[in-house]
């Protein structure tokens, strides 16, 4: 029953009914047991009716609301499939999760489940030392949604992966990453103002734009740390 269902679906893929049979497909999968069939039925799915698909350009906005909602659930379900591989071990499944999460986010970012994912994806990379992009998806995990309530652990922990970056390289780079560094963490000081790190975040902003012979700015963020007060401790005052 099943491989007729995907046999319309392979022989019609655009007709509005065919992701729906895929469902039903991976539905009957899963009654008779069949766990590696399931997957391959998800992952049909989202591949061929998921957000970078032909479907997807051909028919939105106006698609059906259940197939929008079978790709996103399918999406989620492979990318935390592979993620929980790789936290068992297997390496090689690091960016087919990657890959999952970036396609949900991609079609679903306005949806809930958007920052948690953002979050999930960017503890990936970091994982994997891929720190710079680890940066990015943690700063958007951060400031780019109205309510997450990991968006300061998302902000302290892009200031992490920019330091981890840096480390990796030499020269130039090196420089450019640690000054957006210091604009994360102005912005980290602007958006979480009594967030405990805070004062140890100026700290470190203040002697890298020291450091970098911007001496104005460095001025300007050690103020921001004595203004503090008691906040900073001796050390950091």
């Amino acid at each position: 029953g099943a491989e007729a269902y995907r046999a319309f679906a392979h022989r019609q893929p655009l007709d509005p009914e065919a992701p729906l049979l895929i469902v039903r497909a991976t539905d009957a999968y899963a009654r008779g047991g069949f766990t590696t069939l399931v997957l391959d039925g998800k992952r049909q799915l989202v591949e061929q009716y998921g957000p970078h698909s032909e479907f997807w350009r051909t028919y939105s906005p106006d698609i059906d609301p259940p197939v929008i909602a079978a790709v996103q659930a399918n999406l989620l379900d492979l990318a935390q499939h592979h993620h929980a591989l790789v936290q068992k071990g297997s390496a090689a499944d690091r960016d087919v999760a990657i890959r999952w999460y970036r396609d949900y986010l991609d079609g679903f970012n306005a949806s809930p489940q958007a920052p948690a994912t953002r979050l999930l994806l960017a503890d990936l990379l970091f994982d994997g030392t891929r720190y710079q992009e680890a940066a990015v998806e943690y700063e958007l995990a951060a400031y780019s949604y109205a309510s997450n309530p990991e968006a300061a652990r998302a902000g302290y922990a892009a200031l992490v992966a920019y330091d981890k970056a840096a480390a990796q390289v030499i020269g130039p780079e090196q420089e450019t990453l640690r000054l957006r560094s210091v604009d994360s963490s102005l912005r980290f000081a602007d958006t979480f103002p009594e967030h405990v790190e805070t004062p140890a975040v100026l700290t470190r902003a203040t002697r890298v734009l020291f450091d970098s012979g911007d001496r104005a700015r460095a001025e300007s963020v050690a103020q921001r740390v004595l203004a503090l007060g008691p906040r900073a401790d001796a050390a950091q005052q």
